[in-house]
């Protein structure tokens, strides 16, 4: 016969494992029972290990890299860089840090407080979307040039004012579609901005004033490193259209019927969204590495200021 249960493992309907955390999602009853009739009640909130730990993922990967370009900008400042240089440290930072932490936070959401008020998971949301304004940021030091045009600073405050609106809507709203959207409309955007650095020419003349050796070493990092950009926001857009595109047949819909049509092949630990926050993560990561690649030289001075000029060039 079955193995008898404690009566806290049947009241929890589940077997807690070596973390002994009451989990809400799924009853294990209802699915060994074939899904017949509804779901028991309170067991379609997603606080399953793999959902959980990949947020925490994000939150390390976001905080450490944080860290890597606070340091940098220190450095910066010591070098006498310019104002642009010092801009793009800190607005990487402030991306980096805030959708680290606002990643942990709906971890720490699906796992001990899965039941929350809607407004705690917005507030999530929103720190999320704070870090999304600091990649806009990014993107706009980036497309800069040496004299600002009237066109690029109507742009710049045309994207401050969906920022705010979008933040805004989804305060109100607790809408995690709305977050998802704008966050990967602005990594698109971005695409094309690192995709621009990316496809420059790599050939040996680019590194003046460098030796042949030093000049081809530092075009080709430059390249690589565009390239490794571009990677990582394709990779990023792509776990959230696979969370989405899996939504139905792995999340909640597809618990009535024991996830018949899921693919992956475990949603009771591993879901949809567990997938999307591992590929998240390792777009981060590659991001984190394609930048700090990229700015060696300049990010790592600590003696001669930088010529601003050159640097806008750069990136």
């Amino acid at each position: 016969g079955l193995p008898s249960r404690s009566p806290r493992q049947q009241e929890m309907d589940y077997d807690p494992g070596i973390l002994a955390v009451p989990r809400r999602l799924f009853s294990q009853n209802y699915v060994d029972g074939g899904c017949q009739g509804d779901p028991p009640k309170n067991t379609t909130t997603d606080d399953t290990l793999g959902c959980y730990a990949t947020n925490y993922l994000i939150l390390v990967i976001g905080v450490l890299a944080a860290c890597a370009f606070v340091r940098a900008r220190e450095r910066l400042e010591r070098a006498g860089a310019s104002g642009v240089e010092r801009g793009l440290a800190a607005a990487y930072a402030a991306f980096f840090a805030l959708t680290g932490l606002g990643y942990g936070a709906a971890g720490v959401l699906h796992h001990r407080f899965a039941l929350a008020a809607p407004g705690y998971w917005a507030a999530a949301y929103v720190v999320v979307l704070l870090g999304n304004a600091g990649l806009c940021g990014v993107g706009a030091l980036l497309t800069r040039g040496d004299a600002p045009s009237t066109k690029w600073k109507l742009g710049v405050a045309a994207t401050a004012l969906v920022n705010v609106a979008v933040i805004l809507l989804v305060a109100a709203t607790q809408n995690m579609l709305a977050c998802g959207v704008f966050t990967a409309v602005t990594l698109l955007v971005m695409i094309g901005v690192w995709g621009k650095h990316a496809m420059r020419p790599c050939g040996c003349g680019e590194a003046a004033g460098l030796d042949l050796a030093r000049a081809c070493c530092k075009g080709a990092r430059v390249c690589v490193a565009g390239a490794v950009k571009v990677a990582a926001g394709v990779v990023m857009i792509g776990g959230m259209l696979i969370q989405v595109a899996l939504a139905d047949v792995c999340g909640d819909p597809g618990y009535e019927d024991c996830w018949e049509d899921c693919p992956l092949p475990d949603p009771m630990e591993f879901n949809h969204n567990a997938l999307f926050h591992a590929l998240y993560a390792a777009g981060l990561l590659a991001l984190a590495v394609g930048v700090l690649c990229d700015t060696a030289d300049s990010w790592t001075a600590t003696k001669e200021p930088t010529d601003p000029a050159k640097e806008l060039e750069r990136v």
